[in-house]
């Protein structure tokens, strides 16, 4: 099992912005491949005061220094509870069977989850992770696109309002393209 690539941090006590607000603290684990993207989106929520990215797990456990020196690299969660090292929210962005155990994990720490789709491997270990959500009392979603879509947001708003007129169907289409990238991007990715 790899070392952590940082020296081991101490729980800190929170402390609120200038505006009082406490920012969320986040583990991303997983850092390459679609990471990359929560990465971004992370740093961009880190910019706006909401979020703190405090750790980084990856089985590579070695980023180059490229998440910064006050963010600790581990090989594993296991490491990142030795380091006393408390979360708010765990990000899941590693290859599908990892999905299950990473979360319970997880939840074990006290963090809420935010998974990659699809959550788990099977319906068995769905029911599973809901039960160990619930019985922890934290929350567990998944990351689908359309799901944090401003459109939803704006629908909503206009039938709300009346503008568009009574709601009487609804119906939806998927135009993603996948291209060749997408399916080779990992040896996991669609399949």
């Amino acid at each position: 099992m790899p070392a952590q690539t940082a020296p081991a941090q101490t729980a800190e006590p929170r402390r609120a912005d200038a505006h009082g607000k406490v920012p969320v603290r986040i583990c991303l684990v997983g850092i390459g491949g679609f990471g990359e993207r929560h990465l971004a989106n992370i740093r961009r929520l880190e910019e706006e005061g909401g979020v703190r990215l405090v750790a980084a797990v990856d089985r590579r456990a070695d980023d180059d220094g490229a998440l910064g020196a006050d963010v600790p690299m581990f090989g594993d969660l296991e490491q990142l509870r030795a380091a006393g090292l408390d979360v708010d929210v765990v990000v899941v962005s590693t290859p599908i069977d990892t999905h299950f155990d990473l979360a319970l994990t997880a939840l074990d720490l006290g963090a809420d989850v935010l998974l990659e789709k699809p959550p788990v491997a099977n319906l068995e270990q769905f029911h599973r992770l809901l039960g160990a959500a619930e019985e922890a009392d934290r929350l567990v979603q998944v990351g689908f696109q359309s799901i944090g879509s401003h459109a939803l947001g704006l629908i909503d708003r206009l039938l709300a309002s009346g503008e568009i007129g009574r709601l009487r169907a609804v119906g939806a289409t998927g135009l993603w393209s996948r291209d060749t990238g997408y399916f080779t991007r990992s040896p996991w990715a669609g399949r």
